[in-house]
Parts: C-alpha cells; sequence; structure tokens
C-alpha cells in the first residue's frame, strides 16, 4: 500500500500507524499534548498562531522501534533537551522540516516526498512548516546498528541518510 494513502485515507488500513492517538485543536492543548507524547522535545507555536490550530498524532510501537504519524495546519517549532541514542526516519508528505544540529551547525532540510534520518542531540531545532504531514519511523541506534550489522556483514560508524526522494508526482505514481 502506497505511504501517502496510509495517511491520507481514513478508509485505507491504518493498523501500521495506529495505536496512540490524539487529536487537538486549542492552542494550549496542541502543546500540552505534544509534550506528553514527545517529551524530549520542548515545542512552541509562533505568536501569531490563531487559537484554532488542528493537529493529529498517531503512534504505534513496534518491536525495538516505534512508528509516527502527524498532521498539523499550524507551524511548530521544537528544541530537543537532551542528548539521545535514537535515530529517526522522517518521510514527509506535505509541508518541510528543517534540523538543526547546534553543535555542526548544519541545517538538514526534507522537502515533501523526501525522507531523511537525523539523531536527536541536546540543542538541536526542528522547525515544521504549516499545514505539514508526515510518518516517522524512530529507531535506538543500538538496534539499528545491530540489525544493519547482521544483514550486510559490515560495520557503520554513523549512519546518516541525506534527502532522498521516495515517491514519484506523476499522476501514475511510479
Amino acid at each position: 500500500m502506497e505511504l501517502r494513502s496510509l495517511l491520507r485515507d481514513p478508509s485505507q488500513d491504518r493498523r501500521s500507524v495506529t495505536g496512540s492517538s490524539l487529536e487537538a485543536h486549542p492552542r494550549d492543548a496542541t502543546l500540552a499534548k505534544l509534550d506528553s507524547v514527545e517529551s524530549n522535545w520542548r515545542w512552541t507555536l509562533s505568536s501569531d498562531t490563531p487559537e484554532d490550530s488542528s493537529l493529529i498524532y498517531r503512534r504505534q510501537g513496534l518491536q525495538s522501534a516505534w512508528l509516527t504519524s502527524v498532521e498539523h495546519s499550524v507551524s511548530l517549532q521544537a528544541l530537543s533537551r537532551r542528548d539521545t541514542a535514537l535515530i529517526s526516519f522522517f518521510f514527509v508528505l506535505a509541508g518541510k522540516i528543517e534540523l538543526t544540529n547546534r553543535r555542526t551547525r548544519k541545517t538538514l532540510s526534507i522537502s515533501p516526498n523526501h525522507v531523511a534520518s537525523t539523531r536527536q542531540s541536546a540543542g538541536s531545532r526542528m522547525a515544521i512548516g504549516s499545514g505539514s504531514s508526515w510518518l516517522a519511523f524512530h529507531i535506538p541506534e543500538p538496534a539499528l546498528r545491530r540489525n544493519f550489522e547482521d544483514l550486510t556483514v559490515s560495520c557503520v560508524q554513523e549512519f546518516a541518510l541525506p534527502p532522498t526522494r521516495f515517491c514519484d508526482d506523476s499522476a501514475q505514481g511510479r
């Protein structure tokens, strides 16, 4: 099943992207609920954000990882509170995600129909455009390393996936 249809069409089978979910509309509820489900990030909304904003967040735990599916109407900003041994793959369906690493001062921009990976570190910033939707796969680095090395029989120093196109915009979707 195509990735886009899982997030957009409610009649599609969503077993792989549901589990715990939340919806929030008022500004304060959006921030409170984001803080409760993504506690390593300190979330903010622009001061010009309308009071009636929408956020749909879904999370599904897997054996040693989890998936999140997020759709929202307003711009979000977040600051990472601490270093984690977590690798996240962001599949951006609409809008844009920018991640800035405080230590390297490099910004990773992920546009629609692209995927990229990032490692959460203290002080990293995330800026997410209004009207964005994305699917993220989060996995602890030791689990990713172990599985990758078991499959490829090779050692990886650092895992980094630069922005890579994952779908075609053509009418056929191929």
